[in-house]
């Protein structure tokens, strides 16, 4: 678990001790990073941030679809990207969100045993890099979260892109006469179908999640712009 204190477009790294005096704090905001679920995870969810035992329990373990719930003080979010494994297999690589006004915690998987743990921390890695290295300086939550939706985002577009080059050289195959084994052909037009099933039914579902964050009233106006850019 990675407890950092984002302040002035700076990152510091603290320990998981420190995370109760960092809320009371009022410098910057807090962004805890959880990359494995474990006795921890729960008790920094569960006690410290005191988050909705659902939420907890939504958060540790796999989620089959995106959703959103709103509570008083912050939103909790769950999102998937794409990833292709063997044989035309996608895999859904969940990303969790609680967004509050002071707080970004990120929690990711669990992940198939197939997929390497890395793939999970794309985003989250991804948007720290940018912050390390001076390219994004965000000043709240909300902007750290919808740069790291803005990455999965992107991911669900490249995966788009792959499939849409198999799916190309199916059509030529089919207009040049080189089916070659029809029922092997078949077997890759239907993992090509699921695959584009699959990613859109990720992106439907999350755009559906933001359009409707963005009724919210305990967001605030930038908030609302930044949700709605990502819907």
């Amino acid at each position: 678990m990675d407890v950092r204190l984002v302040t002035d477009g700076e990152v510091e790294e603290h320990g998981v001790d420190e995370l109760q005096k960092l809320l009371k704090g009022e410098d910057g905001f807090i962004w805890v990073d959880i990359s494995t679920w474990n006795d921890e995870a729960v008790q920094v969810l569960s006690e410290v941030f005191r988050f909705h035992p659902l939420a907890v329990k939504d958060a540790m373990e796999r989620n089959r679809v995106p959703k959103m719930h709103a509570y008083h003080d912050h939103v909790f979010v769950i999102l998937h990207a794409p990833e292709r494994g063997e044989h035309g297999h996608v895999h859904y690589i969940e990303l969790d969100q609680f967004i509050g006004l002071r707080y970004l915690v990120t929690v990711h998987g669990p992940v198939n045993p197939a997929v390497h743990p890395d793939v999970a921390l794309r985003e989250t890695r991804a948007v720290l890099e940018r912050i390390q290295a001076g390219r994004l300086r965000p000043a709240t939550p909300s902007q750290l979260s919808h740069a790291i939706v803005t990455v999965l985002t992107r991911e669900q577009e490249d995966f788009i892109e792959t499939m849409t080059k198999d799916v190309w050289q199916l059509e030529q195959r089919l207009t040049g006469g080189n089916v070659g084994d029809p029922e092997k052909y078949l077997d890759e037009l239907f993992l090509a179908r699921h695959g584009l099933l699959a990613v859109r039914t990720m992106g439907a579902q999350s755009g559906a999640i933001y359009h409707s964050m963005t009724t919210l009233t305990g967001i605030s106006t930038e908030g609302r712009q930044l949700v709605a850019d990502t819907a």
